[in-house]
């Protein structure tokens, strides 16, 4: 008897139940992960916006220095983390255009949450002066108030035939 059969008859199962069992846990983990899919109807990425629908946006713009782009980079996630935790942000996307300048777009539920917050002490100090550090020129803000959402999560169909 090899020494998975002997285990398996400790809990009373032979191998063929064992895949039994296995396959019947991974049909399970399918169906409820399909439910969890299909379960909240995509969104619809058509759509027009009323004013103040969903919210406010703001372009943080920045120079970084030669060589601290990971510094930046790190330090940016644990601060939206925090902010999206503790000052009520919708999250943000960090970005790195071609001329070297990073861009990070976050959004807010209004612009009046997004001012409250920044007149609070920052969420951690620790990754405000690692982040600071790192910065070699910090542009303006540019307030957005959304008009019109065309971003989706995923892809809708093919683009220009590929599949």
């Amino acid at each position: 008897m090899s020494p998975l059969a002997v285990r398996l008859a400790f809990f009373g199962l032979t191998e063929l139940g064992l895949i039994a069992v296995v396959a019947l846990v991974v049909a399970v983990a399918f169906v409820v992960a399909r439910r969890r899919r299909t379960r909240r109807p995509p969104p619809d990425p058509t759509r027009t916006l009323t004013p103040g629908s969903v919210g406010f946006a703001v372009l943080y713009r920045w120079r970084i220095v030669p060589g601290r782009e990971d510094d930046f980079r790190v330090a940016w996630e644990r601060l939206t983390h925090q902010i999206r935790e503790r000052r009520g942000g919708l999250g943000s996307r960090l970005h790195r255009g071609k001329d070297g300048i990073w861009w990070a777009y976050a959004q807010w539920p209004s612009e009046e949450r997004w001012r409250a917050a920044q007149a609070l002490e920052t969420v951690d100090s620790k990754s405000s002066s690692r982040m600071g550090e790192a910065i070699l020129e910090r542009f303006d803000p540019v307030p957005l108030i959304p008009v019109a959402d065309l971003l989706v999560t995923e892809p809708r169909g093919p683009v220009g035939g590929l599949e």
